[in-house]
């Protein structure tokens, strides 16, 4: 893992990288206040989650339910 390798500084670089480009270092967009309240607000109704979230695929809207605790 890179965090294990550089520690903080490490650290520091990841941030600022998401922060500059709004991505993840894989190119993955970063979920934002909006795209979570649409989510928790269509929840349960997966359709209009998937809808809602137009650039999300269907198992990253799954996979955030999950972590937000939204879902088992």
């Amino acid at each position: 893992m890179i965090l294990s390798r550089w520690g903080m500084q490490g650290r520091t670089a990841l941030l600022s990288h998401i922060e500059r480009t709004g991505c993840t270092i894989a190119g993955d967009p970063v979920w934002t206040e909006a795209e979570i309240a649409a989510l928790r607000s269509a929840h349960p109704d997966f359709s209009a989650a998937t809808a809602a979230l137009s650039r999300r695929s269907p198992v990253a809207i799954s996979h955030k339910a999950r972590q937000l605790g939204l879902c088992s």
